[in-house]
């Protein structure tokens, strides 16, 4: 298998690969890979990622720590320059389309047992609007669950 370059290719090559986007946003801005061609706003990985899911309009499940979500003082963006694009990502997230006044609608949450309770609703809707259609003939569908790669996968509530 050929190797994929650096973390931006692979990165972004999941995103391709992908049908829909999770995102969740933290309050660490996190790794700015350094390349001016492919990264010339010095933006984080997950930034970048999430601009090329919607580049490619894969469908984007937003989900954003709240305020008063405890942690420890390593999970909180120390740097001023990280903190203000941190601040301006969470907003450019939020909106429905680049530029828009529309906010998409996404969960906020403030513990993790709130985020298991929030993400079970929107993942089960996203995984029943990205399974295929059933075809015309029943003799040739497939069953996709049965797959061994997803049998170990719960069915959404259920956390992964």
């Amino acid at each position: 298998a050929k190797l994929i370059g650096d973390v931006i290719d692979a990165s972004l090559a999941m995103v391709a690969k992908s049908a829909a986007y999770i995102l969740i946003i933290g309050r660490k801005y996190g790794q700015m890979p350094e390349c001016p061609k492919r990264n010339p706003e010095n933006l984080s990985i997950t930034e970048l990622e999430y601009r090329e899911a919607v580049r490619l309009k894969r469908p984007v499940l937003l989900f954003l720590m709240g305020d008063k979500h405890p942690r420890i003082e390593s999970e909180i963006e120390l740097d001023p320059d990280k903190r203000a694009k941190l601040a301006a990502f969470r907003e450019l997230a939020k909106k429905s389309a680049p530029g828009s006044a529309v906010n998409r609608v996404y969960g906020t949450f403030e513990s993790l047992d709130q985020f298991k309770d929030i993400i079970g609703a929107p993942l089960s809707e996203m995984q029943r609007q990205l399974e295929p259609r059933p075809s015309v003939d029943p003799a040739a569908s497939t069953d996709a669950t049965s797959s061994d790669s997803l049998s170990s996968i719960p069915k959404p509530p259920a956390f992964y």
